[in-house]
């Protein structure tokens, strides 16, 4: 898929229109991926589309509004403290879809059990550890069901859900977001909550990236090392991953964790061409989108900026700079100068830029907002 030279023209409407053809066929089949894609004319707007960024407050600040005009993010993460009742919810995205010039992704971590960011407008499942122990398949695709018909009713676009880390080690700071030790239960147990999600109009995101399960360290404050060959990991950990992609799962999440088997230059997975562009894409095929982790946790060791640019060089499509702690502005306006000039000194290919910004697009197609 290629981007239409500088002088197509924007058409929202179109945009929409496409997507809600597309929402209609997710009910019934994997999420169809459009080629009418209307991007943006400028690489200041594509540069923008990467991005996904959190924010402080229950309202959208003059301060996040002016960054949606001026660098055209592609998305927003939303975080507990975000989120008071469905019709603050709702009025908040409103008012950021109409400050954007393109649709918004709309980005949670619903999970369930520990991690469930919207508490009043979508109930509060159990923790994947419970639908673990109960073993099933149905119960876990009715209650994602459930859980992508409130999402979307209430403008949210993309689940950062669900968890298919084979929990190998008993100390993982994983531990209850996992469905258990068991790869080929994890596996079905994942298929189904991509499904009920994915045929219920909200993306669904298969994460983390991989080997997470085998560490007790924790990538928010360190880089974890996780010693697993490829072999290894494909008769455990990437059981779910396969069983996920083949549900088609639309993004896969990447953590922030080193593979010295397999990438020996010792970066995190998130900033690897190894795993990325070798793994993902050309070992598993999977040609959807992958997302970073959040580039502002503690594992990131050259800093936000420069991660992000790394990211994008490695094969990522959508850089998430997200926490529900204060992120400064200046952190996201870093990050993006530092991709803009990447981009225009020939670091880093227009080609790289043009097909992350195509599947982000595709992604927001086939899930387009029910608030706009």
């Amino acid at each position: 898929m290629t981007l239409p030279d500088s002088h197509s023209v924007v058409n929202r409407r179109t945009f929409i229109a496409a997507g809600a053809s597309l929402a209609t066929a997710a009910l019934f089949a994997r999420p169809a991926i459009s080629r009418a894609a209307a991007p943006p004319r400028t690489l200041q707007g594509k540069v923008g589309q990467l991005f996904v960024i959190s924010f402080a407050g229950t309202t959208a600040s003059a301060s996040l509004l002016a960054q949606l005009q001026k660098y055209h993010f592609g998305g927003v993460c939303l975080f507990a403290r975000n989120c008071v009742s469905p019709a603050q919810i709702t009025h908040l995205l409103r008012q950021i879809q109409g400050a954007s010039s393109y649709p918004l992704l709309i980005c949670t971590d619903q999970e369930g059990g520990e991690v469930v960011r919207i508490r009043n407008g979508a109930p509060a499942f159990p923790s994947e550890a419970y639908y673990g122990q109960i073993g099933s398949a149905a119960r876990v695709f009715a209650d994602a069901t459930t859980t992508a018909r409130d999402l979307h009713t209430l403008g949210l676009t993309l689940n950062l859900a669900p968890v298919v880390d084979v929990l190998s080690n008993p100390q993982s700071p994983i531990g209850t977001r996992s469905y258990g030790p068991n790869p080929q239960l994890d596996a079905q147990l994942s298929a189904a909550a991509v499904r009920g999600y994915q045929q219920h109009r909200l993306g669904a995101t298969a994460k983390h990236f991989i080997g997470l399960g085998h560490t007790s360290v924790n990538s928010h404050q360190a880089l974890p090392v996780v010693n697993r060959t490829l072999a290894q990991l494909e008769a455990n950990d990437l059981i779910p991953f396969r069983a996920a992609i083949a549900s088609g799962v639309s993004t896969l999440l990447v953590a922030h964790v080193s593979l010295p088997a397999i990438d020996p230059v010792h970066r995190p997975a998130s900033l690897s061409p190894v795993i990325i562009g070798g793994v993902i894409r050309k070992h598993l095929g999977f040609n959807r989108v992958v997302m970073t982790d959040s580039l502002a946790m503690g594992a990131i060791s050259v800093g936000t900026a420069e991660a992000a640019q790394d990211a994008l060089a490695a094969g990522a499509d959508l850089l998430l700079i997200a926490s529900d702690k204060n992120i400064p502005d200046g952190a996201f306006d870093a990050a993006y100068q530092r991709v803009l000039w990447a981009v225009k000194t020939g670091r880093i290919p227009e080609s790289r830029l043009d097909s992350a910004v195509n599947r982000i697009l595709a992604l927001k197609r086939a899930y387009p907002p029910a608030i706009l």
